[in-house]
């Protein structure tokens, strides 16, 4: 089992939110794994299975989803465009291959580095949509209730 944090120290290591110096992850195993890599002490620097967590959490994903969602939508036009160009650049070397004209490894090189674009900007949309979907499902945790103290509950 993968564990940075003091064992005990979150009562559900499944709370499906974290947070390490204000940055949101899906889960305590991501923060851990974000501590490990900057070389950060997990046991100090995240936050979790709390209500004041969650809190802080949903603040930061209710603030950054609109920016995420319009960079998506940006995103997404600047795909399609993306898209038209390398279709035209493929085509472009489809006629050059078919008239057997010199120099048309220059369309080749010309299609390969519009498919990259391609692929990386469509990398980057999957990794937006990712983010999106596990703020979106922050937003929607709900909190967990306070325990009543002691004597309120032997009065009940």
């Amino acid at each position: 089992m993968h564990k940075y944090v003091k064992s005990g120290k979150f009562k559900n290591i499944n709370c499906g939110y974290a947070l390490v110096r204000d940055i949101v992850f899906g889960s305590i195993y991501e923060a851990e794994e974000y501590c490990a890599v900057k070389g950060y002490d997990p046991d100090v620097w995240i936050e979790a299975d709390s209500n004041e967590a969650l809190s802080k959490c949903q603040q930061i994903a209710r603030a950054a989803l609109p920016c995420m969602r319009r960079l998506l939508e940006d995103q997404q036009v600047l795909y399609g465009t993306i898209c038209k160009k390398a279709r035209a650049e493929a085509e472009a070397l489809r006629a050059a291959e078919g008239k057997r004209e010199l120099g048309w490894e220059v369309h080749r090189d010309w299609t390969q580095h519009a498919t990259g674009a391609v692929s990386g900007c469509y990398d980057s949309m999957v990794l937006l949509r990712k983010h999106i979907e596990m703020f979106e499902r922050i937003v929607r945790i709900k909190f967990t209730p306070k325990e009543a103290p002691h004597h309120e509950k032997e009065r009940n």
